[in-house]
């Protein structure tokens, strides 16, 4: 069950299970953001003096801090 939970959320699955639970949340809220960013209209999401999508941005920045603390703690278990 957990497996289907993140196949269609990722992130779900940890929380559910309460195992690696800040990792979990941090993918979970990462891709919601890229969910809302995905669905909006492509004239709503970069406005003409925005270099860049902050939304948009700040769902990647959270999936990839969710990896790279995952990373760490699995390598503070290790050692």
């Amino acid at each position: 069950m957990v497996a289907f939970y993140n196949f269609f959320l990722p992130g779900l699955g940890y929380i559910v299970l309460q195992k690696r639970v800040v990792f979990g949340w941090l993918l979970l809220i990462g891709d919601i953001f890229h969910l809302v960013w995905s669905f909006s209209a492509p004239e709503q999401t970069v406005p003409p003096w925005a270099a860049v999508d902050w939304f948009n941005a700040a769902g990647g920045l959270l999936i990839m801090s969710a990896f790279a603390y995952d990373a760490y703690q699995l390598a503070k278990e290790q050692n």
